[in-house]
């Protein structure tokens, strides 16, 4: 049995609303942007979230979605949000993956971005994703940083600088879409990735997890 289960929440039903109120808890006295029960069911219905358990348990220990989609440019993969009780575990990567994979899906044209803070970045550089510089940024991206409870205060009208770092998740994509299947016939098949050398650190999460095939919620 592999040690994560991912399940995309999807729908509207109130069977959700426990998870919903777990994961938005856990964004708040974070680095990142808080998100309201309403905001996270918002995303659950939208068939946008992606939700990690620890197997052994059955516990809630992760969460990854799609927090917005700018036509004609990009989605980007945000709420990354992992207890503290259950970080280093490998929990963020196997999110990220899966909302990634649920990206592709649903919008294969668009290319995936995250904005992320030092923890994200970190993860991310990891496997293998790159900085954007701020003209490759549609403008869009940064109207959240209006309800950012990090937003400075301008000084003396100085231009504006986003505290966190843009980063372009096509390099990741581009690995997943190395498989022959899917991700999630590759992981209930038990089907090894080909990656190896330095995207060994893709692969070892990979190993990780399975979807719920059924996509059932309990």
């Amino acid at each position: 049995m592999k040690e994560f289960l991912v399940r995309q929440p999807t729908g509207v039903a109130g069977k959700y609303k426990s998870a919903a109120e777990t994961v938005s808890s856990w964004t708040y006295g974070e680095h990142m942007l808080p998100k309201s029960p309403e905001e996270i069911m918002a995303l659950f219905a939208d068939g946008k979230s992606v939700l990690v358990y620890e197997q052994r348990i059955d516990e809630l220990v992760g969460h990854a979605a799609i927090t917005a989609v700018y036509d004609g440019f990009g989605i980007e993969v945000g709420s990354i949000i992992i207890p503290i009780a259950h970080r280093r575990k490998g929990i963020g990567g196997v999110a990220t993956l899966a909302a990634l994979e649920l990206a592709q899906e649903k919008y294969p044209d668009l290319k995936p971005i995250a904005i992320a803070n030092v923890m994200s970045g970190g993860l991310f550089q990891k496997l293998g994703a790159t900085v954007l510089t701020s003209p490759e940024v549609d403008p869009r991206v940064w109207e959240f940083c209006d309800s950012c409870p990090h937003l400075p205060a301008p000084v003396n009208s100085q231009e504006f600088h986003c505290c966190d770092t843009p980063y372009d998740l096509s390099p990741i994509t581009i690995l997943l879409n190395q498989f022959e299947m899917t991700l999630v016939d590759a992981m209930l098949k038990g089907v090894e990735s080909p990656v190896t050398g330095e995207e060994d650190s893709v692969n070892k999460l990979l190993q990780l997890y399975e979807w719920d095939v059924d996509q059932n919620f309990k």
